[in-house]
């Protein structure tokens, strides 16, 4: 069984990073995501890129989401805005905004409907099973994990996956031999190479909490003092601002 999973959703279906219990990294493919059911128990920790605990019927967006972006700023664009449940079973890309118009009095983005297929899967998958996920958002997760400054290049772009990269061996010793294996494990048509940076710095994500770093955003008032403490290597608190890795 997997202790920690960092899990991303990909264009072969979901691709994982996780800590076993004898504190080794292993990497895969899941087709689907009724697969954890054979890797996780329900103390497995695990920590995914995808909107869960939609709404059925409301006129204001998830606040997640919306403190999300604030915390992102000018890369805030990066989270979209979740259907509501009723439009996930929609047939087309129309049906399901006039049915997100109708249930929330607004139109449901093409990036938001492209990933319907993954957000139906999840959906159905948190409430047949005792295994627990906890929605996390990786860039996000990037900017907290480094001391509260946002990542500066594109994730696609070559510096960009440099510069995550150093971020993520902070944490992850081995990350870059884990990643050079990823990349020549899988077809890109399968995987992207972002795709291996986010379910990694979601592995760290399900980690970090149980070594003594708590930021939560959304679970507590704006102006609410959030408990927030580091006794990792690097003994550095975050920035007040920062008050989130994407756990709520």
């Amino acid at each position: 069984m997997v202790k920690y999973m960092g899990i991303d959703g990909c264009r072969g279906g979901w691709f994982y990073l996780g800590r076993t219990r004898e504190d080794e990294w292993i990497f895969g493919l899941l087709p689907s995501i009724e697969d954890l059911k054979n890797m996780a128990s329900p103390r497995t920790r695990i920590c995914l890129d995808m909107p869960m605990g939609l709404l059925d019927r409301s006129p204001e967006e998830r606040r997640c989401d919306k403190l999300a972006r604030k915390c992102l700023g000018k890369k805030g664009a990066s989270i979209f805005p979740a259907p509501c449940r009723a439009a996930l079973d929609a047939p087309d890309y129309a049906t399901a905004s006039q049915v997100n118009f109708e249930h929330t009095g607004r139109r449901l983005s093409c990036q938001s409907f492209n990933i319907i297929p993954k957000i139906r899967e999840v959906d159905r998958f948190i409430t047949t099973t005792d295994v627990t996920l906890k929605e996390c958002h990786p860039e996000l997760s990037f900017q907290a994990l480094n001391q509260g400054n946002a990542m500066a290049h594109s994730k696609k772009s070559p510096e960009g996956r440099e510069e995550r990269l150093v971020v993520l061996s902070r944490w992850i010793p081995e990350i870059r031999t884990l990643f050079d294996q990823a990349c020549r494990g899988f077809l890109r048509k399968e995987l992207a190479l972002d795709d291996i940076l986010d379910a990694a710095v979601l592995a760290v994500v399900a980690i970090v909490p149980l070594v003594g770093l708590v930021a939560t955003l959304a679970v507590v008032p704006a102006d609410e003092p959030v408990h927030q403490t580091v006794e990792d290597r690097h003994r550095a608190p975050l920035p007040s601002s920062i008050r989130f890795l994407a756990l709520y």
